[in-house]
């Protein structure tokens, strides 16, 4: 497997991990239940739009503007979902440490990756189209700050 599709599937990874993350908090704090389930589903959706993009990569379809010319180290952030999931196993945290930890996942470089795909210029009506769901959402640091405030942390 070449290194862009190796890359986008560690990008899969970090994703699914992420949401495995969050649910595991929508678990242990259901004050913060629907808020933690609709970031997994977020990142899901993610996978899923990595999936595409994996897809039209491996038939030569995904157009060049949409490639990064640096992709980032996304192992780095592989490694920090393994060692966040490692935690969460063995201690207790507070719903402001996993507030803390989703804002940190969501800065990755993983996310700023995912970001940079879908924000750049293409003609190619799938990839617009996957684009625009991104658009059309808030941030999800964003997100995190704005409940954070809203709870008061």
């Amino acid at each position: 497997m070449e290194e862009l599709s190796k890359r986008i599937e560690a990008c899969i990874a970090v994703e699914r991990a992420s949401a495995e993350i969050y649910n595991n908090f929508s678990n242990k704090f259901p004050k913060a239940r629907l808020f933690f389930q609709e970031l997994s589903k977020d990142e899901e959706s993610h996978v899923t739009l990595l999936m595409v993009g994996k897809a039209y990569h491996k038939v030569g379809k995904l157009p060049d503007n949409v490639v990064p010319s640096s992709l980032p180290d996304i192992y780095v952030t592989l490694d920090l979902t393994e060692k966040i999931k490692q935690k969460i196993d063995s201690e207790e945290i507070s719903l402001k440490e996993a507030l803390d930890i989703a804002s940190l996942l969501e800065n990755s470089m993983a996310e700023s990756y995912l970001q940079e795909i879908m924000m750049k210029q293409t003609d190619d009506k799938v990839i617009a189209n996957l684009k625009k769901m991104l658009i059309d959402e808030i941030s999800h640091s964003e997100k995190i700050k704005d409940f954070m405030e809203n709870m008061g942390l």
